[in-house]
């Protein structure tokens, strides 16, 4: 038997359980490229991936075989390593049937660093068919939600529509997943999955950047040919089209939806984008003047064939647009970018 030590704080990663450590172990299965399968037994569960092995080198942090394949969640060859700590610490039962070795995750003392580590013992085996995981000691509870945060474990029945980056889970509310498996409630009106390629999670991978996250969710809905339902959003000024107009050109019906409904609810009102170009339309002579609620719907109403027949084109002077873009996006700039937009805002005080 030959037993490595893995150089682990026993509390790392401390806001994991079970659920996120066995979100690993099938995230891995499911980047494996391989068939796999999962199964569930009375208070256990089985992970098998065909045709796959670990080698001992991939127990050292760092090492992952996904870092240059942008398909691929992990890249930062950490994650079956704490999932396999995260159970240990939960005192949950686990058994590696690793090609032709038995591998045993325990903790123990560790007389080296004087404290808690954890530890895995390998050992000669029958030979397997590929990598399998047992995990025993499961709650019907945790059972469950492990079910729930996978849609290949717990395939959602609702309304899908599929898009190029991913899909717009329609019937359920505020719920992120990448590569089928659940990252974060959101906030948004609508639930998304997306590939791994066009959405990064953050390195704990139960985060992602809001910025990419709503420009993703804008440019799946501006291909998603669902008129009402993307004039509504618009108008709602919901976070899943924050980015609608930036990361398309809205057709004309889409427009003039949205126009209607902004008049609906202030009959013979003329839109601005913000509070600075409703004063400077107040001052130029306009009355009942009503801010958008987004830039959006900015965009959206004030360009649709309905306001131009009105003989109205508002059009914001480029300065004012420039300082909204800037205040609502210089969070997700770098330095550089601050100092060059804040050139560009004064150059453009004389531009009409």
């Amino acid at each position: 038997m030959k037993t490595y030590a893995l150089p682990l704080a026993i509390d790392y990663v401390a806001h994991w359980g079970v659920v996120e450590a066995v979100r690993e172990l099938l995230q891995n299965a499911i980047d494996s490229d391989s068939p796999f399968e999962c199964q569930f037994a009375e208070g256990s569960m089985r992970i098998t991936s065909r045709g796959v092995k670990l080698e001992p080198k991939t127990l050292l942090l760092g090492v992952s075989t996904k870092c240059a394949d942008s398909s691929k969640i992990g890249s930062f060859g950490e994650g079956y390593k704490l999932a396999l700590l995260v159970l240990a610490r939960q005192g949950k039962d686990v058994a590696i049937f690793n090609g032709d070795s038995f591998w045993r995750p325990r903790l123990a003392y560790s007389e080296d660093f004087e404290c808690v580590q954890l530890f895995i013992d390998t050992e000669e085996s029958f030979e397997n068919p590929g990598l399998t995981f047992d995990i025993a000691g499961l709650t019907d509870a945790e059972i469950a939600s492990i079910k729930e945060s996978c849609l290949l474990l717990s395939p959602f029945n609702g309304e899908v529509i599929e898009g190029t980056a991913g899909s717009i889970l329609v019937d359920l509310p505020s719920r992120l997943y990448v590569n089928s498996l659940f990252v974060c409630n959101t906030g948004l009106k609508h639930s998304y999955n997306f590939k791994p390629e066009y959405l990064k999670l953050e390195r704990d991978r139960q985060t992602v950047a809001d910025f990419d996250l709503k420009w993703q969710t804008s440019d799946l809905w501006s291909k998603a040919k669902k008129d009402k339902e993307l004039a509504t959003m618009v108008n709602s000024g919901r976070g899943d089209v924050t980015f609608i107009t930036s990361t398309s050109i809205l057709n004309d019906n889409v427009k003039n939806l949205c126009y209607k409904d902004f008049m609906l609810r202030n009959p013979g009102a003329i839109i601005a984008r913000d509070q600075r170009h409703k004063s400077s339309l107040e001052a130029q002579g306009y009355s009942n003047v009503v801010i958008a609620c987004s830039d959006s719907e900015f965009d959206a109403v004030s360009t649709s064939p309905l306001q131009q027949a009105r003989g109205l084109i508002i059009v914001a002077k480029p300065n004012q647009v420039l300082k909204t873009y800037f205040e609502k996006n210089k969070q997700y700039m770098r330095k550089h970018a601050i100092v060059a937009t804040k050139h560009l805002i004064k150059a453009s005080e004389s531009w009409s």
